[in-house]
């Protein structure tokens, strides 16, 4: 019984990441393998765990959860989803005073979105990337980030982050 309680929740997980998922759930050659379909669910799960274990407090928790949904869409292919597992782990370490840790994976995030042409995105782990510069005093190198993000939010219309950019970009001259 509890086995094919799983196997619908997997399932209705598949069905709703389908409905809501920017692009394709599977890359277009293997969207019909049912493997495939099973470690997205289950990346996805451990995504939301991970988030889960963040609003609960449990940094460590939420990492280890991010961690393993990143294996899994690393191994799959997922790239968007990659640079936004590795950019919730620079988040969490963020979240935990410890911009040195932040600093690497909102980079490696970076450097995924360009290569999927994520422009809002990418502005957006450049405004965390920013920050974690600026509290490690760098404050050159985090206006460049926040005035590369104020750009694509002003070019997206995103009023609230191009004024949350600017304010940051005139706090720090």
């Amino acid at each position: 019984m509890p086995d094919r309680r799983i196997r619908f929740c997997v399932r209705l997980l598949v069905m709703v990441g389908a409905m809501i998922a920017v692009g394709p759930l599977c890359p277009p050659a293997t969207r019909g393998d049912e493997t495939l379909a099973r470690r997205t669910a289950e990346a996805r799960a451990l995504s939301d765990q991970g988030a889960g274990a963040f609003k609960d407090g449990k940094l460590a928790e939420s990492i280890e959860y991010y961690t393993r949904a990143l294996a899994i869409y690393r191994d799959l292919g997922l790239r968007a989803d990659e640079a936004a597992s590795i950019a919730a782990i620079g988040d969490i370490h963020a979240h935990m005073f410890n911009y040195e840790a932040a600093i690497p994976k909102y980079e490696e995030a970076v450097r995924l979105y360009r290569g999927l042409d994520a422009e809002v995105s990418l502005a957006r782990v450049m405004l965390a990337l920013g920050r974690a510069q600026m509290m490690l005093g760098r404050r050159e190198t985090a206006i460049g980030h926040f005035e590369d993000a104020l750009r694509v939010f002003r070019s997206v219309g995103d009023q609230a982050r191009a004024e949350e950019a600017q304010a940051l970009i005139n706090r720090l001259r």
